[in-house]
């Protein structure tokens, strides 16, 4: 999908509180509103954990390597991003324990 023509607009009506939320969400990984929504689309789940940034960019750019694996299936790709994301959830849930 990463490789796909993106000629297709979306236009949505947010609330200016959702919009806010959404521009954060985005920036706290790093990504342009564009890229998250998609990867939420593609993938139905972000975690986002506040004081790990290291780690979310680094599952970030992981994720971005596995995409070039895409049309080299050694093994099935989506497994490895659920093992990914499970574990940053169980991270997530710990650290929110700490809180």
């Amino acid at each position: 999908m990463q490789n796909e023509k993106k000629n297709k607009r979306i236009d949505l009506r947010v609330s200016e509180k959702q919009k806010a939320k959404i521009e954060k969400d985005a920036e706290q990984l790093g990504m342009k509103i564009s890229e998250y929504l998609l990867y939420l689309a593609e993938h139905k789940q972000v975690v986002v954990i506040s004081a790990g940034k290291e780690l979310v960019e680094a599952v970030y750019l992981l994720n971005q390597k596995l995409n070039q694996y895409d049309n080299y299936p050694i093994f099935p790709l989506q497994d490895a991003r659920d093992i990914i994301s499970n574990s940053l959830t169980g991270i997530a849930k710990k650290m929110k324990g700490r809180e």
